[in-house]
């Protein structure tokens, strides 16, 4: 289907890259805001290949739900609300925001099983949670805030950079010595 041609025109395929070749080291993150009855999700990505700000080919914008009830959860970066934000690790703090459609109580939760610490730090409260050990339940008042929770990502972020702190090979005396931690393949 790549190849077939529909017209007489014939294309230069040589400078034509196939995205399926290229390989991204990308981690996903799965966002849930949830409240007793409903929920909304959002993505992140990290990507040292994208670039900050709004890229087309992997970036959206959030679309807000015509029901005010439902919650909304968003990145923020600038004056952009986005439903999904490709970025690079940059300083490894992504911004939250998100809106209430009512008084009460609610759940941030990471719904991506990672290698790496993923604290949420509520501003507001001064309570950081790691989202990759435990959910975060809190209370809100209704409405929009865009500056009260943060993403700040450390440690490894990925199995091979965690196997990479833990193992050494070297050279020593004609030998090839390997060190590493316990239990480590």
């Amino acid at each position: 289907v790549d190849g077939r041609q529909t017209n007489l025109v014939v294309k230069d395929r040589s400078s034509i890259s196939n995205a399926r070749s290229i390989s991204v080291p990308r981690q996903v993150f799965n966002l849930t805001l949830s409240s007793s009855e409903m929920s909304d999700r959002t993505r992140f990505v990290i990507n040292a290949d994208a670039e900050m700000g709004y890229d087309m080919s992997c970036d959206a914008s959030k679309f807000m739900s015509s029901d005010r009830r439902v919650p909304q959860l968003f990145t923020v970066e600038g004056d952009v609300h986005y439903a999904i934000n490709e970025r690079p690790m940059d300083n490894g703090v992504i911004a939250l925001g998100a809106y209430f459609g009512s008084e009460g109580t609610y759940t941030l939760a990471l719904d991506t099983d990672v290698q790496t610490e993923v604290m949420l730090v509520d501003k507001q409260t001064g309570e950081e949670v790691n989202l990759a050990a435990a959910d975060y339940t809190f209370y809100a008042a209704a409405g929009t805030v865009t500056d009260r929770f943060e993403i700040k990502l450390g440690g490894v972020t990925s199995v091979e950079e965690n196997l990479a702190q833990q193992v050494s090979v070297q050279a020593v005396d004609g030998q090839i010595v390997v060190n590493g931690a316990e239990d480590t393949v």
